[in-house]
């Protein structure tokens, strides 16, 4: 059963590889410096969008669960109040 372990596992390996070329043995495509700077300016600028996004988001879930529960407590107030004039 170990076997047959190792050999799930080197299959997994091997398709995780990208498959072979002829191209193996180039050199990895060049970027200058100001294309990769920019690549990485607009990953971290698209990052802090999302992450603005997602805290606004939350906010407003937060601000309308307590809308609910202030209508909440109001209806449930109001009915008590209701019985307390009355019984005035």
């Amino acid at each position: 059963m170990a076997r047959r372990d190792g050999e799930e596992e080197e299959a997994a390996v091997r398709a995780a590889q990208p498959p072979s070329s002829e191209d193996d043995d180039e050199a990895p495509e060049e970027l200058s410096f100001g294309t990769a700077r920019a690549e990485a300016e607009a990953a971290r600028k698209l990052a802090g969008e999302a992450a603005r996004r997602h805290r606004e988001l939350l906010k407003e879930k937060r601000r309308r669960r307590q809308e609910l529960f202030t209508e909440q407590k109001r209806r449930k107030l109001l009915p008590e109040a209701l019985l307390q004039e009355l019984a005035r």
